[in-house]
């Protein structure tokens, strides 16, 4: 479920965010996310998970947008927030720079749960969907752990 497509000013927002750290902007992004959350899926799930950075990359970046993004839905909505679900296992390039079937192999196997997740229903949260492979890695990724069901939650859609 994406709350926007991705063109202006979410795009900026998200750019600005992400690249810039306007950090302001996730609280703002999150709550605009929460909003479209609470009208298509008033049942909360079980845990909201923000796409994990890898270490390498958290560190360059200096902070997670999805998890910066997620934790204000959680907190808006009042649902519970797992941050540290999943590992990224893999310092992948970033999927913006990569085709279609690049992104594909970049995600594959990228990802797992640090838990087991037996019959828990479970929201990934990200800042941009474009083709779908992150969200489907991290889906792959939770079911082999025992969730019951996935649900994405992206600020935009490209």
């Amino acid at each position: 479920m994406a709350a926007f497509h991705y063109r202006q000013p979410i795009a900026w927002m998200i750019g600005e965010l992400k690249y810039r750290r306007q950090l302001g902007h996730a609280r703002v992004l999150g709550e605009l996310l929460a909003e479209r959350v609470a009208a298509e899926h008033p049942c909360p799930p079980d845990l909201i998970t923000p796409v994990p950075l890898h270490p390498a990359a958290f560190r360059r970046r200096g902070f997670n947008q999805a998890e910066r993004i997620a934790a204000h839905l959680a907190r808006r909505l009042d649902w519970p927030l797992d941050r540290d679900a999943f590992d990224r296992l893999r310092d992948t390039p970033r999927q913006s720079t990569l085709d279609a079937a690049q992104r594909a192999a970049n995600v594959r196997h990228a990802f797992a749960a640090r838990r087991d997740l037996g019959g828990r229903r479970v929201a990934i949260v990200d800042d941009v969907m474009t083709t779908t492979r992150t969200a489907r890695a991290m889906a792959r990724a939770a079911r082999a752990a025992g969730a019951s069901s996935v649900e994405v939650y992206c600020v935009a859609r490209a």
